[in-house]
């Protein structure tokens, strides 16, 4: 549950981030970069791979557009597309070392971006902010 939250609050933090002209500095498009996002978040919190219809539930756009993104972190390498042993029909992404490491780029450019603003904030509004969002993931 907390994962998920957590996934509310990135969402939050995309919105914000491009109502204030902020930009990643990515190799894929900021969709593409979500696919991949929520493909890493749900590895980390389910410890199996997404499939398209579940990112396209997430997403709440149908499963070729989900396809078409995939197809294209697929031919840069970022994601692979992993057959289940149990069932042949059930295809999860696995999001490879490639795209682990265009994760690891994006967090650190929205650490820096996030300092920024809490630091405008202030440390009093900053801690209020960090206790208010721990109940919230806590409740």
């Amino acid at each position: 549950m907390e994962k998920e939250l957590a996934w509310e609050f990135i969402l939050l933090m995309f919105k914000s981030m491009k109502n204030k002209q902020f930009e990643l500095k990515l190799n894929i498009s900021t969709k593409q970069f979500m696919v991949l996002a929520a493909s890493f978040m749900h590895a980390e919190a389910f410890s199996q791979p997404i499939t398209v219809s579940e990112l396209a539930d997430k997403f709440l756009v149908s499963k070729s557009a989900i396809s078409q993104m995939v197809n294209v972190l697929e031919e840069k390498q970022y994601l692979t597309r992993i057959t289940s042993s149990g069932d042949r029909r059930i295809v999860g992404l696995s999001v490879t070392d490639k795209g682990r490491c265009e994760m690891e780029n994006a967090r650190l450019q929205i650490i820096e971006y996030a300092s920024g603003r809490l630091q405008k904030l202030g440390k009093e509004k900053t801690e209020q902010l960090i206790n208010l969002l721990t109940e919230f993931c806590n409740t």
